[in-house]
Formats: structure tokens, sequence, C-alpha cells
């Protein structure tokens, strides 16, 4: 909290590779349990069925309850919910968003069964008075329309619909 205070974009920057390194381990760690358990990497899984292993590893971790949601899909994004982030609940209500490791973490783990670069954005966190914290992934060329929505206006759903409408207007 203390980088929070003094330097919030530095410690955001660093927060998020901080995550994306632990991600990359992880994710080493993913494809050898997938491989125990499947005899498949995580990545010739079915999107499924690699989603509810993440899930599930998530979850007896300690983490919280990893729920991924598809439906922005039109704007180029897609929305990740944590129920009972175990950082945000070890941190409390301070009024910000927290998660920024879990940012990283959770781009490391999506781009490597993406095979491709994607970004992720924290919007609402339980640590600022919601229910849950909640992501919006995008790949790396929409990051900076996703955190120009973010500064405009952190509403999930406006923020979607930025991202929508960033989506129809581009070439």
């Amino acid at each position: 909290m203390t980088w929070t205070k003094v330097a919030p974009r530095g410690w955001r920057l660093l927060g998020r590779e901080w995550g994306f390194q632990w991600g990359r381990i992880v994710v080493v760690d993913l494809e050898t349990l997938a491989l125990e358990s499947y005899q498949k990497t995580l990545r010739e899984l079915s999107m499924r069925q690699a989603l509810e292993f993440c899930q599930a590893w998530f979850q007896r971790q300690g983490w919280g309850n990893l729920v991924p949601d598809f439906s922005p899909a039109h704007a180029g994004a897609f929305v990740l919910r944590l129920e009972h982030s175990a950082f945000a609940e070890a941190i409390g209500p301070v009024g910000t968003r927290c998660c920024t490791m879990l940012e990283g973490f959770f781009a490391a783990l999506f781009s490597h069964l993406a095979h491709k670069l994607l970004c992720v954005r924290e919007v609402q966190c339980v640590c600022s008075g919601h229910e849950t914290c909640t992501f919006l992934v995008v790949t790396e060329g929409r990051v900076e329309q996703l955190e120009t929505a973010l500064e405009a206006d952190g509403n999930l759903s406006r923020v979607i619909a930025t991202l929508a409408a960033n989506a129809r207007g581009a070439p």
C-alpha cells in the first residue's frame, strides 16, 4: 500500500511485472499437471477444459474463484471475475484497485493459452467497494484504448461499450 500511495503508476508497472513473472512460472507447473492429468498440454486441451483446469488450480491454491465471461467478445475483450480474492481480502477496503499483481499473473496465463500477448487491467476491486474483483482482458494492441476508457470512466459496462465502439471504428 505504501507503493500505491507514493508512486501509484510505478507500482502498477512493477506489480504487473512481478505478477507476469509469477504467472510464467505457474504456467510451467500447470503444463506439468495437465500432462499428468490428461496426457496433453494446456494448449492441446479444449479452451473449456483448459479454463476449468486453471480455475480449479487457482481455487485450490486459495486465490479465489475465477469466473471468465466471454460475452463482451464483440468489444475485443473478455471479463474475468475473481470472487473472494485473497489479495483484496488481505488488504481490505482502501478505496482503490489493489490486485495489480493478478493483472500480470492473468496476462501470463491467458497469453499462454491464447498463443498471443494479452493484457489485463482491473476495472473493479473489492478494495474499492465492489463485490468482486473484475478484470478486462484485451490484446496488446488494445491496451491503450482500455486504459484510456478506464481513466475516463471506471464503470465496467461503459468501458466495454467504449471498447466495442472502438472495435467497430477500427480498420
